[in-house]
């Protein structure tokens, strides 16, 4: 069973494969050392698949790039080192640190510093982006494995009741099924969308028919937001709790977003009585949370017990108010 060190590396390595996709090219040696010390056959098999074309990316773009992240942490530390020394100023009234802080002379110098790594990051990706081309063929096989890793890694999270929101992934675009975005890029910080593992959007993302879940402790915003990456191929049944059905505000945002679903999503709500789980139910499964967390989803191994959640769902699907 993996640990959760040997998760942690699974997150970095697909924080490093997705570099490759943003034109942040980390040296395919140090994935090496990573996925050796992680020593989980599948992440060393998905990263044997595209090794090679890591590889043949990062000789022909991945050098020209590689000062750039010096100059992103002064940056970055020129900022912050600002903000401190402005707060400092202000709290022990010290005049000679104002008289600094609101020098033009300084002011213009700090900004010149803040300027140079967002100047040459743009023109050194610019360079990249016009060759991606040539290689467009093995970016979508990564891409297909940063697929690959996260399910394995929704799946290893689920198995082992650890929590998601420990395993923080960078991503360049949001569009990665079975993760929750949870911070976009900015100014400050990070350049990549910040994104933790969701455990029933895996599930939801593998299904082949449909899915139905059963969500007793949704909040408003759980009920509305990617709890799952919608398949358009799967119909997904959620049955939450009156309480949040009946609100207004629930059903007037929940109008907003609708015609997004495409028809996919249907929401109902009811009094779940004996329902008083997290429950996933597919075709082929069903789980049940242990606890109240989604991470604690344990499989329903016995056949005459997942054919009496589902009739139980339906029962109440059928009894309950569309929203």
């Amino acid at each position: 069973m993996a640990s959760k060190a040997d998760l942690g590396k699974i997150v970095s390595v697909i924080s490093w494969l997705n570099g490759y996709v943003g034109h942040d090219f980390k040296d395919p040696a140090k994935i090496d050392k990573a996925v050796k010390v992680a020593d989980l056959e599948y992440l060393s098999r998905c990263w044997k698949s595209v090794r090679e074309d890591v590889e043949m990316i990062y000789a022909q773009q991945g050098r020209p790039l590689g000062a750039l992240g010096i100059f992103k942490r002064i940056s970055d530390a020129i900022l912050f080192a600002y903000f401190g020394t402005y707060v400092v100023a202000m709290l022990f009234d010290i005049l000679i640190l104002k008289m600094l802080i609101f020098s033009p002379v300084f002011l213009i110098a700090i900004l010149a510093a803040l300027l140079v790594h967002p100047i040459l990051r743009y023109k050194a990706t610019r360079g990249v982006k016009e060759k991606s081309g040539t290689y467009a063929r093995e970016l979508q096989k990564v891409r297909g494995v940063i697929q690959d890793l996260i399910f394995c890694l929704c799946e290893k999270i689920r198995m082992q009741g650890k929590d998601p929101k420990k395993f923080r992934i960078e991503l360049s675009d949001p569009d990665y099924q079975g993760i929750t975005v949870v911070g976009k890029p900015g100014l400050i910080g990070s350049e990549y969308y910040t994104a933790i593992p969701s455990i029933v959007g895996a599930l939801v993302s593998k299904a082949k028919h449909y899915i139905k879940v059963v969500d007793p402790w949704a909040t408003e915003k759980e009920a509305l937001e990617a709890l799952f990456k919608v398949n358009p191929k799967v119909k997904i049944k959620a049955l939450i709790p009156d309480e949040i059905g009946k609100n207004k505000r629930f059903q007037t945002t929940w109008k907003t977003v609708e015609e997004k679903t495409a028809g996919n999503i249907s929401i109902s709500s009811c009094d779940l009585d004996n329902l008083n789980n997290r429950v996933v139910i597919t075709r082929k499964g069903a789980w049940r949370a242990e606890k109240k967390g989604w991470h604690t989803l344990v499989r329903v191994k016995d056949r005459k017990e997942k054919e009496a959640l589902e009739k139980a769902f339906d029962e109440k699907w059928s009894k309950a108010h569309s929203i």
